[in-house]
C-alpha cells in the first residue's frame, strides 16, 4: 500500500460549487496531511482506479443538487456499479473502486463520500458564499477522520454520524 488514506475531490471550477470538491482537495494539497494522498480532479475517470488500488481509505469529495446550500453530507460508498455508467464518460465512486478490484485486484478496504448541497451551478468561478464556508468545515471535517483513522478507530466507529454534529453549519 503507498497511501493509507486517498482523497479525491473532484468537480468543475467554471460551475460555480460544482468546484467544491476540487477546492477541498486543494485546501488539502496546500496543507498537507501525514499519510493522505490528495488529488484534485473536474471529474471521476477510469485511471484514477490505479491509486485507489493502492490506499486503504478512500474518500471522494463532490458537490449535488440539494438544501440547504452548504450542507454537508457524509456516507459510504459501497461498490456496485450504477445501472448508467456504460454510459458516461466518467464513473461514480462505487465504479472506481470495482475497477481498482477488477483490473488491479485490490481496492479501499472502506469509502467515503463527503458531498454538499448547492443549487448554484452558474457559469463562474465563484463559490456560493455558504459552499465556500463549507470548503473549510469540510476540510476540518476530513482532518479528524484522518485522525481517528489513523488512530486505529474501527470501522464501525467511523460511519461519521458524529462528523454530522462536528459539522457547525447547522448548529
Amino acid at each position: 500500500m503507498s497511501c493509507p488514506i486517498l482523497v479525491i475531490g473532484y468537480g468543475n471550477t467554471l460551475r460555480q460549487d460544482d468546484g467544491f470538491g476540487w477546492w477541498v482537495a486543494e485546501r488539502l494539497i496546500e496543507e498537507p496531511v501525514e499519510g493522505v494522498q490528495v488529488i484534485a480532479c473536474h471529474q471521476l475517470t477510469p485511471d484514477l482506479a490505479e491509486p485507489l488500488s493502492q490506499c486503504r481509505v478512500a474518500v471522494f469529495v463532490d458537490a449535488r443538487e440539494g438544501e440547504p446550500v452548504g450542507e454537508l453530507d457524509w456516507e459510504t460508498v459501497a461498490a456496485t456499479p450504477s445501472a448508467n455508467a456504460s454510459f458516461t464518460h466518467s464513473a461514480g465512486p462505487a465504479e472506481l473502486c470495482l475497477i481498482a478490484q477488477a483490473v488491479y485486484g485490490s481496492a479501499p478496504a472502506q469509502a467515503y463520500l463527503l458531498t454538499v448541497k448547492s443549487v448554484h451551478f452558474e457559469h463562474q468561478e465563484r463559490l456560493s458564499p455558504e459552499v465556500e464556508k463549507a470548503v473549510e468545515r469540510a476540510t476540518a471535517m476530513i482532518r479528524r477522520f484522518v485522525l481517528r483513522t489513523a488512530g486505529g478507530a474501527s470501522q464501525p466507529s467511523l460511519p461519521l454520524e458524529g462528523d454530522r454534529l462536528l459539522d457547525y453549519h447547522n448548529a
